[in-house]
């Protein structure tokens, strides 16, 4: 459990610290599409980080909150492919 819980943590500080990175540091200094491309990277591992910490008593933790993090970048994409052009 302590393993999977460093894993979850590091997942999520890894993601805050990309997005204090981009909207802190750089103070949102990218073009929009840069912007939506990183939300790829950090989005899916504070989903995993999350998912992992809220599934940590089920009987697969880490094969739950993979799946969940996978799930986040399959709804990104249907969000900015397919949803987002048409707003």
């Amino acid at each position: 459990m302590k393993k999977l819980k460093n894993i979850y943590s590091g997942a999520l500080l890894i993601a805050l610290g990309l997005v204090f990175y981009v909207y802190a540091i750089r103070k949102g200094g990218f073009p929009e599409s840069d912007l939506v491309n990183m939300s790829f990277v950090w989005g899916p591992l504070a989903v995993f980080g999350t998912a992992g910490f809220l599934t940590l008593n089920k009987k697969r933790p880490l094969l739950l909150s993979i799946s969940w993090g996978i799930w986040s970048v399959v709804m990104l994409f249907v969000f900015f492919v397919i949803i987002w052009p048409m707003l």
